[in-house]
């Protein structure tokens, strides 16, 4: 029997809930200022003045990073006469300034994110106990929606080999940051070749980064970890993006059309529209919602089994 597994926040919570939005917020945020608050209090009223209803990091993240792409196409106003010379040019480091802010955003974001899902083994029980719980990894595919790399962690070493959206060859160094040595990395495919079972990264993961001319590759996190990478990002002092999306749900129905978030999406998709059991771990969704998601993706597939509803243990689960 096929199965797909959809996997989100609630089995990292279940590790560490500090990982949890409001704990991990109000972190972020915190360390943008040391604590003192003031510059997170200004963060949350500039999400609010976008229309987020409650600024979560995303919508605080998404709010910079939209206005940041938003900003610089006031600049085609140039040919009516609107926009021009000195104001044409302070629009752009206005943008520059919040493409700044945003990514020193994703660096805290990252960085504390990885804190707080490695270096706590005896919490590490709940992770385990859930891939016990899966079905046959001959047979399934899991998708998450989570970037920390507590549930990939747990998977290497077991018996069964899971394939990614990295393609598993092809292997280069990379000088990463500025005065620290060469780290190897993977390419992520280029199309869905995954031979499976196979792990689903959909909104990226923490080890994936992108360069504007070597293109996107998987790092070890522990080697991004000893190059001490998020702190280089927030300093600008790598030419290394991270590959994930983080940002509000406006910006992230555009990036998820876009590679590699598109492939990971269609290669999603295309087991869903096959499986024969689907569980979701982790993530709250209502029935409704569950059951419609799930006949839209299985029109044209074979799948005959319905959706239940369920729980199992301390993770919300559906299956």
């Amino acid at each position: 029997m096929s199965s797909v597994v959809l996997v989100g926040n609630g089995a990292s919570i279940v590790y560490n809930p500090g990982l949890a939005m409001g704990p991990l917020t109000e972190r972020i945020l915190h360390a943008f200022d040391g604590g003192a608050g003031t510059d997170a209090q200004i963060l949350a009223q500039f999400a609010r003045t976008t229309g987020a209803a409650e600024p979560g990091i995303e919508a605080v993240l998404g709010a910079l990073d939209q206005a940041s792409v938003a900003l610089p196409l006031l600049r085609t106003l140039s040919s009516s006469g609107a926009v021009s010379g000195p104001l044409s040019q302070s629009l752009q480091v206005s943008a520059d300034l919040l493409a700044d802010v945003y990514r020193i955003g994703v660096g805290h974001t990252l960085q504390i994110i990885d804190d707080l899902s490695h270096g706590r083994q005896g919490a590490i029980e709940p992770i385990n106990q859930v891939i016990d719980a899966l079905p046959a990894a001959a047979s399934r595919s899991i998708a998450t929606l989570n970037y920390d790399g507590l549930l990939p962690s747990q998977l290497i070493g077991r018996a069964d080999t899971h394939y990614d959206l990295a393609q598993g060859w092809g292997n280069r160094d990379h000088l990463v940051v500025d005065g620290k040595s060469p780290i190897s990395a993977v390419p992520l495919r280029e199309f869905d070749n995954m031979l499976g079972p196979d792990l689903i990264n959909l909104h990226g993961s923490i080890g994936w980064l992108r360069h504007q001319t070597e293109g996107w590759w998987r790092f070890k996190v522990d080697e991004l970890r000893s190059l001490e990478y998020w702190k280089a990002l927030r300093e600008n002092r790598t030419e290394w993006i991270p590959a994930v999306v983080l940002t509000n749900q406006q910006r992230k129905s555009e990036i998820v059309g876009l590679y590699p978030f598109s492939l990971a999406y269609e290669a999603f998709r295309k087991r869903l529209a096959n499986c024969e059991r689907l569980a979701i771990i982790g993530l709250r969704l209502s029935r409704l919602v569950l059951e419609s998601g799930y006949r839209q993706c299985t029109e044209q597939g074979s799948a005959e089994a319905e959706p239940t509803c369920g729980h199992s243990g301390p993770l919300p689960v559906r299956g």
